[in-house]
């Protein structure tokens, strides 16, 4: 998963939590909820060495840009 978050150009990544049976490290067999996204998040800043901060307002970004939200 590593280097597939590396491949995505960063004004095309999104980052979201519809994966019910695919939770985050350290909630490894549990379902996976909305309220675990800091976790997506926290790997996503570590993979791309980037403040978690700055990814989410990049992740911000991406998602105005996706839906046409302004």
């Amino acid at each position: 998963i590593a280097e597939l978050v590396k491949a995505v150009p960063e004004n095309r990544l999104l980052l979201e939590t519809d994966a019910p049976y695919l939770a985050p490290v350290p909630f490894r067999g549990n379902l996976n909820t909305p309220l675990l996204i800091e976790y997506t998040y926290a790997a996503a800043s570590e993979i791309l060495e980037k403040p978690m901060e700055a990814l989410a307002e990049q992740i911000y970004c991406n998602c105005c840009e996706c839906f046409a939200v302004r």
